[in-house]
């Protein structure tokens, strides 16, 4: 099912013409030059939209990409082990966040909850 993302992306919802109520976005994956686009009713849907394209279009602020394959909904995160280097889901899935992206989640994080550190 091709969505056009101009249209149908505001905020960090998504309007699925399957069951014409909106729901969140939890994450977006690459798959190749298309996006299979996570949803908190456990649906997800594949868009002939890159990754990158998709980042654009989505709020800033409530999306970071922690990987090259993977962008995540902050507002869905439920923890974060810098240790393992991965977010864990509210949906238990659970998403790697690259050594070369870690300092960019890690401010991102800071900047979005206004903390001066998540570090003790």
């Amino acid at each position: 099912m091709k969505i056009d993302l101009t249209k149908q992306i505001h905020k960090h919802f998504i309007n699925t013409s399957l069951s014409g109520k909106k729901v969140s976005i939890t994450y977006c994956e690459a798959e190749l030059s298309y996006t299979l686009m996570h949803f908190t009713s456990g649906k997800s849907m594949k868009i002939s939209y890159c990754l990158n394209k998709v980042q654009k279009k989505l709020p800033n602020k409530n999306f970071v990409r922690c990987h090259r394959s993977y962008l995540v909904n902050i507002n869905e995160v439920k923890k974060v082990s810098f240790k393992e280097k991965v977010f864990i889901l509210k949906n238990k899935d659970r998403i790697s966040i690259s050594r070369r992206r870690m300092k960019d989640v890690t401010k991102h994080l800071i900047d979005y909850f206004k903390v001066e550190s998540i570090f003790d």
